[in-house]
Order: C-alpha cells, then structure tokens, then sequence
C-alpha cells in the first residue's frame, strides 16, 4: 500500500516537473494528474501536499500557479523538488504530536527545544507555574528573567519545517533582489520563521496559571490541557468606498462555515455597530476580543482615517491580523505598514486556500465545505472581485 502510495507521489512529482519545463498539456497528461490529485487529497497525507496541487483542480491551473512563481525553468524545478522533498521526509516521519517550545527572555532573547513528547514538556509548564528556573538545552534561565513561554505542535520533526522555511527564505529574498526591492524588517533566521509559520500554538492548552501563581497556592494537582482557546470573532477593517467588495469577502467567509454573528463589519446593517452605540467604544470593545482582523487594503483604506485608526489599534488589541491586498496594489504596496504579517492578495486562488485553511483551524470549524464545492465557490468569488476592481 506504502509502495503504491510512493509511486503516486512520484508520477505527480514528474508530470509537475514537466509542465513547469514547457512540456504541452495534452488531454491523457491532465487526466492522469487530476486522478493522482484526488488519490493523493484521499490520503491521510493530503494536509502535506504542496498548496499548488491542493489548490489546482487540473494542470492549467498549476501553470498559471508555477509560472510566477519563477520566470526560469530551473527555479520552477527546486520549488516543486524542495516541495515533494518535504512531502517525502513527512511520510517517512512517524506522524505522532511533536511538542516544540520557545523561552523568551526580558533581555529580547529565544531559546528553543524541539520534537517534544508530551511528558518532556510537562517539566517546563510545571516549572514555569511554579516559577522555577528553567533548563533548556544546557543553559539556565532564572525565573525573574523569563519574559513568556510560547508552545507549538507539529507532527514532524522540527528540522523538516527549518529547512522548508530556509528553502521559502532564499526564494523570497531572491525575487525581492531581483524585483529591486530591499527587504526590511521580517523573520531573522529560517528557525523563527519555521516555528512562527508552520506550527500550530497550543500554549494555552497548557499555560493554565500566571508565571509563578501555583508558587503561593502552592497546588500539587498535575497539569492537565486546558480546552482550546479559539478566536471568536472576525473585524473586517475597510473603507466605506470599499463596501462592494467587502460584501464579496463577508459571503466567502459565511462559505467557509463563519457565523454571521462572528463577523463584525460597519458597513453592514447586522454586522456593525448597534443603533445608539458609541462608535469609538464598540470599536475598542470590539477589536479587544479573541478577534482575527482582516485589513481590506486599498487606496481608499489609506485615505482614510477612520481606518488608519483601527490599524493602530489592532496593532494593540487585536489577536492577529492578516492584510487583504486588492489590486492594482500589491504586496510590496503594505511593507512599510505592516511588514511583518503575511497577507494575501484578494484575487489569488492558493492565498485563499491558506486563508479558509486558517479559519477552519483558528474558529474550530474542521472541513466546514466539501473541496469541490469550496473550488467553485472560491474561483466565482475572484471573478466577482475581478468585475469590481
């Protein structure tokens, strides 16, 4: 079962290469892709295939996908190679919860310990309630020097995510050299970038008491998981000139199995601000929740103060935040502003993959819409965008 499953990964793996190097897209070639997609979406190894082939219904698709990632033939070849390289070193793992941790000191410094068990963890959440010195690969941090303890999971070893996340690195600093953009700011070293980006937080699983709250109540219960803290709510940030597209992402949200009642959005009647309610206290009350903020970013976004305003104060309040970009601007458009969040652009097919992937993990939604139906529903509303803009 094992070997056939190899031989599929290595028949979509060669007929990828061979697109992506000029060969034709013959009628038997898409066919035989799309019957090794959906083998392989079949597989309890779907969540590791690459976002192109999730995201690629047939091989036109995948073009247009690959193409800008790279204008060369051999750079196309090293993302899907580093790509299925992934896949492959996923499938050999063992697929069991990894615990990986991060100690960050009041001096601004990290400390990591990766591919955990359970009960290796248990020591650092023991000692962190107990505020207790802690010892992490052979260095001790006092307990008055931590400044907080951040926990991820993943499901293979940590040096996989690393070396993806150096692969992502260099591409990235390589097209932004030849674009002629300086990049500023961002993720300091492949190994914070891997555990910012491809692990899941379950720190308050854990984390259940203050940093040295058990020392006085001196409580000798062990520690057990606390439920998941999920977020709440969505803030749509927006310009009012906006409200046309705004009304476009509020219906791909509810499609990705959001409750109306979780999307607060002041353009409209439903989703904003009460009648008789103060505008700047249901706004902080609002942006203060367990609340995921998305930036619909545009020149009327900039234009206005209103939303500049809720920009500083997600910055402050919110959980997270994630800019949408709409063309004709583009990502090098929002660096200054926000240059350390990952956006996506709001007509790109695999940026909205990974955005309905995140929902469904942060609201707790699992496979809320069948893929199929979730493909359909995804490429209409980006004609739809494409009409407005």
């Amino acid at each position: 079962m094992q070997d056939n499953l190899n031989e599929k990964i290595k028949l979509i793996h060669n007929i990828l290469i061979a697109v992506s190097t000029g060969t034709n897209i013959t009628p038997v070639l898409n066919q035989n892709y799309s019957q090794l997609r959906n083998e392989l979406l079949s597989s309890k190894y779907k969540d590791l295939l690459p976002l192109y082939v999730k995201s690629s219904l047939d091989l036109k698709q995948f073009w247009s996908v690959i193409k800008n990632e790279s204008p060369t033939y051999q750079g196309r070849r090293d993302i899907i190679n580093n790509d299925f390289l992934y896949l492959e070193n996923g499938i050999k793992s063992d697929l069991s919860v990894k615990y990986n941790i991060r100690i960050h000191t009041k001096e601004n410094i990290s400390f990591y310990k990766y591919n955990m068990t359970d009960e290796e963890l248990k020591p650092f959440v023991n000692s962190y309630h107990y505020a207790e010195n802690l010892l992490i690969n052979g260095t001790t941090i006092l307990a008055n020097e931590i400044h907080s303890i951040t926990i991820m999971k993943g499901i293979h070893n940590f040096e996989i995510y690393r070396e993806k996340a150096q692969f992502e690195l260099d591409r990235e600093r390589k097209n932004d050299m030849n674009s002629g953009f300086v990049f500023v700011g961002g993720y300091s070293n492949a190994e914070e970038y891997a555990f910012e980006n491809y692990l899941i937080n379950v720190t308050d699983n854990f984390i259940i008491y203050p940093l040295g709250e058990l020392k006085t109540k001196q409580n000798n219960q062990p520690i057990t998981n606390k439920r998941d803290n999920n977020l709440k709510k969505i803030f749509i940030s927006h310009a009012t000139k906006d409200k046309e597209i705004v009304e476009e992402l509020i219906d791909l949200l509810e499609t990705i199995g959001i409750n109306p009642t979780q999307i607060f959005c002041s353009s409209f009647e439903g989703y904003g601000i009460p009648l008789g309610s103060n505008f700047l206290d249901t706004i902080k009350q609002e942006l203060s929740a367990e609340v995921l903020v998305l930036f619909v970013i545009t020149n009327n976004f900039y234009d206005s103060k209103v939303c500049l305003c809720e920009m500083g104060a997600a910055w402050a309040l919110s959980k997270g935040h994630i800019p949408i970009v709409v063309p004709p601007l583009s990502y090098s458009d929002i660096q200054a502003v926000i240059p350390l969040t990952q956006g996506l652009l709001i007509n790109n097919a695999p940026k909205l993959n990974s955005l309905k992937e995140k929902l469904e993990k942060d609201f707790s939604l699992g496979q809320s819409i069948a893929l199929n139906n979730w493909e359909r529903k995804r490429d209409r509303f980006i004609t739809n965008i494409q009409r407005i803009i």
